[in-house]
């Protein structure tokens, strides 16, 4: 009897311990039930120390002087035109993987090398594709250059931000950013897609990528699109309050632009932290430099700027022309559009008339130019190795051909270039740990296209996956902690691709239906991009 007694009392027990254990799992969504409830968001920091940039110089051989060109250049500071032009702060871009304190993807691209899509990396390569959630937006897409921001805050900024109480207070929130083509900015928690503070109603649709604050401040610079018709701003906006804090540009056009009826701010900025200075080109033909005199003050919860006049830099040559006045002798379109690359005290930028540009920001004046083939709507992506540094980049020509190139970065000349059919819309990723020694390029066709990599040092071909649809999607690199590296491509249908870069087959794919434009931002093990008129949360596992 009181043996009967002990085994009851011994099972009363024990169903009481696992109460409490399946309690505590579920509670702290974990142990068996953590596939269901747990956060999936998971990212491997990346390690790596950013390497210098202090020995490296550009000077033009003879091919690339501006003059070889017929550049005739002008400088404005405080509304006037000068001759000489030396900046009181001088500028300088760190490397690539210093540029920003943030964590997680704060440009189009990543940074001013414009070669960071993805921000960490995953534990275990991915074999597969899975939905974790989408988002409405009120318009699709129609832009390349268009790629959500990711970013990782801390508790400091949380508490001061105009997040909701839920979202505030959530440890690790990560925060997805996304400049709509109905005119508004939204906000997402990247682990289940749910808003994390009130949409922000801009009045325009945005250029292209909008660009957080390098530094970390609560700072959004945000450009404005359209059709290049009429008013066009550089905005920049408090992600305290969600406030304008400052605006620059023009109703009609810039007096300073040779572009007279076309304005646009298609490109994500950059920001030269130590010197506090924006860095801006516009489709109009100028590049706009703005010191901001940021003041951030944590404790009191403000942030505010009081920008100096911007010192601007445009440039014209016998070979280029004003929108209706495009002929055979001036074949050459002003404006820029794609997203500049910057090392050091250079700006490396790329314009609608085929002509490449280094230009000192410090002396507003180009160091050498380049002829590339054709308009550019990618993103240039600088990369350097020792005492040399190159440029990858990709043109595309009123003829239908394509040029995919690859310069020497401090004299413009060119390594290699592939002329191949098609447009070259989307922007090009360089490939590191398993895949160093490449670089990828999505080719635009008439009626499909093909995710081409090159052996980067022959321009060689080393394989090529077909895409169903053209389109303009960037593709992206990810990264297992084994540094086995994998290609995410979007093809024009919204057909989502998982491939093994270093041979091009086939992982997984995943088909998120609509039109696809924008390109992918990865954070570690989470792919985010938009399709049609939906933002899409993409696990990979």
């Amino acid at each position: 009897m009181r043996i009967g007694r002990l085994i009851v009392l011994l099972l009363i027990f024990a169903a009481i311990v696992a109460g409490i254990v399946f309690g505590i799992m579920f509670l702290t969504k974990t142990g068996i039930f953590g596939a269901a409830f747990s956060d999936p968001v998971s990212v491997v920091l990346p390690s790596a120390s950013p390497s210098s940039t202090d020995n490296l110089s550009a000077t033009a051989v003879d091919a690339t002087l501006p003059s070889a060109f017929g550049l005739q250049t002008e400088v404005q500071q405080n509304g006037e035109a000068i001759n000489d032009f030396n900046r009181t702060d001088p500028v300088s871009f760190p490397a690539g993987s210093a540029y920003t304190s943030l964590t997680g993807i704060s440009s189009f691209r990543g940074n001013n090398y414009r070669d960071a899509a993805h921000f960490g990396g995953m534990e275990n390569a991915p074999q597969k594709l899975e939905q974790l959630w989408s988002f409405d937006l009120g318009a699709a897409s129609a832009s390349a250059v268009a790629q959500p921001l990711v970013v990782r805050w801390d508790a400091d900024m949380r508490r001061m931000m105009n997040l909701y109480d839920d979202k505030k207070s959530k440890d690790s929130l990560t925060e997805v950013i996304l400049a709509s083509a109905d005119g508004k900015l939204y906000f997402m928690d990247l682990t289940d897609g749910s808003a994390t503070r009130d949409p922000l109603a801009l009045g325009f649709t945005a250029g292209g990528t909008p660009a957080l604050d390098p530094r970390g401040y609560p700072l959004l610079y945000v450009g404005q699109g359209g059709d290049g018709t009429g008013a066009s701003y550089m905005n920049v906006y408090s992600l305290i309050d969600g406030s304008l804090l400052y605006r620059c540009g023009a109703d009609q056009r810039d007096a300073f632009a040779y572009r007279s009826a076309f304005q646009r701010f298609g490109a994500s900025p950059l920001v030269a932290s130590e010197a506090d200075t924006l860095v801006w080109p516009g489709e109009n033909g100028i590049v706009y430099t703005i010191r901001l005199n940021t003041n951030f003050d944590p404790a009191a919860k403000t942030i505010s700027v009081a920008p100096e006049e911007p010192v601007k830099y445009h440039y014209t040559s016998a070979q280029y022309a004003d929108d209706a006045q495009i002929n055979e002798q001036a074949p050459r379109l002003y404006g820029f559009k794609s997203a500049p690359a910057a090392f050091k005290n250079y700006l490396l930028l790329s314009d609608n008339g085929g002509l490449l540009q280094c230009l000192d920001l410090n002396t507003m004046s180009p160091v050498y130019a380049q002829d590339v083939g054709g308009a550019s709507d990618a993103a240039l992506v600088f990369e350097h190795t020792g005492d040399s540094a190159s440029l990858y980049l990709g043109t595309y020509d009123a003829a239908g051909a394509a040029h995919i190139c690859k310069l020497n970065a401090l004299s413009g000349e060119t390594v290699w270039q592939k002329d191949v059919a098609g447009k070259l819309p989307a922007s090009p990723v360089l490939g590191s740990g398993s895949l160093n020694g490449m670089v990828f390029f999505n080719l635009s066709g008439s009626d499909s296209g093909e995710l081409i990599a090159y052996n980067k040092e022959t321009g060689d071909t080393v394989w090529q996956h077909p895409l169903e649809r053209p389109g303009a999607s960037s593709p992206a690199a990810v990264y297992a902690s084994d540094t086995s590296g994998f290609i995410l491509q979007c093809d024009g249908n919204g057909k989502l691709l998982l491939l093994d870069g270093k041979t091009g087959e086939e992982k997984a794919t995943l088909d998120l239906g609509g039109e696809t434009q924008g390109s992918v931002a990865v954070f570690g093990n989470t792919a985010v991009l938009q399709s049609g008129q939906k933002l899409f949360g993409v696990l990979l596992s």
